[in-house]
């Protein structure tokens, strides 16, 4: 890059006075930094501006431009940049505008670019764009002995009368496709520049085009050697290869093997590898080992089949086998229930294999389930019957070794395999002082103050929830008060009438006796000790929904006994369980005013 004097200088920011901060706003067409930083060096670029001399351009080795200002000097004005103290004497400087060769200009001359001149035609009347001026009129040209730009990529004329002298190129850049040779253009870049052939390349800046490219450039006897260029006789491919139809073109030679299919052999080889070799070719070559005897094609070699039809399984099996596709017999364990041994007295007729059951019916005594996975009887039960004492009368005792009543646990689901448990399945297995079989399969009286008799909701609002019948409604778990036996508690399936709508706006809805035994399930007539002191609820339907006051409400069998309100804060929203506090209320308060007392 061509440093210049008089037109710009090549120092460091930091040695100009006041040059930090921020770029002001072009006021004037800006530098083409591109053409003018050095991509070595990267040291920046300083240009006179156009028309003010207390601002100059710079060209970062970003390549950005940003216009400065020189700092005010005292009595108003500004300092002015002096371009003629160079980086060798400490400049580029603002100086004093007495010391500095500079004129302010016209802002008109904000048209020419940072390396040109602006001149009042008058004074230069043969200057390029005076030639029909007025006095008034100035025009942009070079400095005279400056670097200038005209067509090409970088900046490198040189200014001569006023005129931009360029060489035909400054770099490869210029010679579209050829390389700058001192100022000229010469010769390919590039194989890119070489289009002759469809391989042509660009050697030492010349380009050399071979006798071929691909087979297709050369005769049909003839493929390309790729690495001379050159046609050379012999085979491209397979297909150029006639003789036999499984015939190869190897190193552009033809190959012709012994055989290609079965046919080029004898009657008694068959051909493999593009090898004749001794072996059948098809069924009737192996008529000597049966009538259906078959040439296994993969191997060439004749089948032995242990059987054609059933009937060739017979006696040496029982009479279930058949015989399968691959000519062997099946060797069934059993075809009927007295083949098989005391152990595994059941025979599978579909997969002629002795278990120990297929079904219930095959098992009794204590294991009186049939796994139908394993196929083996195991102890258990799928309906209540199956339990010992399920239409006993409950003694009271709920323990395994001293109950009198059990029912099944599957909750009725023939498919589950449930386990006898001590408790009554309903109120035939409960005597007259305790006359209810509550949701916890225990005989409870009737109308107990400890017993659980109610729960009661009443919809503020339900956003987004079913508008059917089936809404699927919150689910309760309940935490009673400590009894001599241990904690009481219960929980309740989704409490939702399934023939009502029970969670719309101001509905209030209960959950009490027979009709809804299947709902409080466990919490059926359970005996919380008369009091429930903490819990959760979870809505289990769509959207969300909000209790009124937040409150539940659980009443006992005994009419005279105080509510128990639990209370939730917020919204219930699908699946989210939620803590509730709960209070014994005996004056009817909502849960804002239990939660106060």
């Amino acid at each position: 890059m061509v440093g210049l004097v008089g037109l710009f200088l090549s120092v460091f920011l930091c040695m100009i006075p006041n040059i930090a901060g921020q770029c002001l706003t072009p006021d004037a067409v800006p530098p083409n930094c591109k053409s003018w930083i050095d991509p070595v060096d990267q040291i920046p670029i300083f240009f006179q501006h156009q028309f003010n001399c207390s601002r100059f351009w710079v060209c970062e080795p970003d390549l950005s431009d940003c216009l400065h200002e020189c700092a005010p000097k005292p009595g108003g004005g500004a300092l002015y940049f002096d371009f003629n103290i160079d980086h060798e004497h400490g400049g580029p400087v603002c100086n004093w505008p007495e010391v500095v060769d500079c004129t302010n200009k016209p802002e008109v001359c904000g048209e020419c670019q940072p390396w040109e001149e602006c001149v009042k035609c008058i004074d230069c009347t043969d200057c390029p764009g005076c030639e029909n001026a007025g006095d008034d009129d100035w025009t942009c040209i070079c400095k005279e002995g400056g670097t200038c730009q005209g067509n090409n990529a970088i900046a490198c004329g040189t200014c001569s009368n006023h005129v931009c002298e360029e060489p035909e190129c400054c770099t490869n850049e210029d010679c579209q496709g050829a390389i700058c040779d001192n100022g000229v253009c010469k010769g390919c870049a590039s194989d890119n520049d070489c289009t002759n052939t469809a391989c042509s390349t660009c050697m030492n800046h010349a380009c050399h085009d071979p006798e071929c490219c691909v087979d297709e450039d050369c005769n049909g006897n003839e493929y390309c050697d790729t690495d001379n260029g050159v046609c050379v006789e012999g085979c491209r491919d397979n297909s150029d290869c006639t003789a036999m139809v499984c015939s190869t073109c190897e190193n552009h030679q033809c190959v012709d093997p012994e055989c290609c299919i079965d046919a080029d052999c004898l009657n008694t080889q068959f051909c493999e590898d593009n090898k004749c070799k001794d072996g059948c070719n098809e069924d009737s070559d192996c008529s000597m080992n049966g009538e259906c005897a078959t040439c296994n094609i993969a191997s060439h070699q004749c089948t032995e089949p242990q059987c054609c039809n059933d009937s060739n399984c017979t006696p040496e099996f029982l009479e279930c086998s058949v015989c399968q596709a691959d000519q062997t017999c099946t060797n069934p364990e059993c075809c009927k229930d007295s083949d098989c041994p005391n152990a595994k007295p059941v025979c599978d007729t579909d997969n002629n294999v002795c278990l120990e059951c297929l079904t219930d019916d095959d098992c009794s005594g204590d294991k009186p389930i049939c796994d139908t996975d394993g196929h083996v009887c195991i102890a258990g039960c799928k309906k209540h019957s199956d339990c010992a004492g399920f239409n006993e009368i409950c003694n009271g005792d709920y323990t395994a070794d001293g109950a009198s009543c059990f029912y099944c646990n599957n909750d009725n689901n023939a498919n589950v395999v449930g386990e006898c448990v001590p408790g009554c399945l309903d109120d035939n297995n409960c005597k007259s002082d305790e006359p209810i079989c509550n949701g916890q399969h225990r005989c409870t009286e009737k109308g107990g103050a400890n017993i659980l008799s109610e729960i009661k909701f009443t919809t503020e609002s339900c956003s987004g929830c079913s508008n059917n019948k089936i809404e699927g409604g919150p689910k309760l778990t309940l935490i009673g008060q400590q009894s001599t036996s241990g904690p009481t508690g219960c929980s309740t399936n989704g409490l939702d009438h399934p023939n009502d709508i029970d969670f719309t706006a101001g509905n209030k809805v209960s959950f009490r006796g027979e009709k809804d035994k299947d709902l409080l399930d466990g919490c059926y007539l359970s005996n919380l000790q008369g009091q429930v002191n903490g819990g959760t609820i979870m809505w289990t339907g769509e959207g969300s929904l909000s209790l009124r006051n937040g409150q539940v409400d659980i009443a006992m069998a005994d009419a005279t006994s105080c509510l128990s309100s639990c209370c939730v804060s917020g919204a219930l929203v699908t699946g989210q369980q939620n803590n509730m506090n709960c209070f014994r209320n005996c004056g009817g308060n909502s849960c804002d005013q239990l939660m106060n007392l």
